[in-house]
């Protein structure tokens, strides 16, 4: 996992935590304690999603540069 898009991860981070901030707000000001539920499932979805797609993309990354190599030999 050498080829890890860094701007990628960092995007995602960002996202995650406006996320949480949106929600997290709006939760708080309507005092609707049912929302953090689904707030904490999003969250957990997001990470999820966030370090499975990133650990894809480098793999797929790290394989393409084998080829390369193999091919220059």
């Amino acid at each position: 996992m050498k080829n890890v898009s860094w701007l990628n991860l960092i995007g995602g981070l960002i996202a995650l935590v406006a996320a949480i901030v949106h929600f997290g707000g709006f939760a708080y000001l309507v005092k609707a304690a049912p929302l953090y539920v689904i707030m904490a499932i999003g969250v957990v979805l997001m990470i999820w999603d966030l370090v499975v797609s990133t650990r894809e993309t480098a793999e797929k990354r790290d394989a393409a540069d084998a080829r390369e190599e193999a091919a220059r030999r």
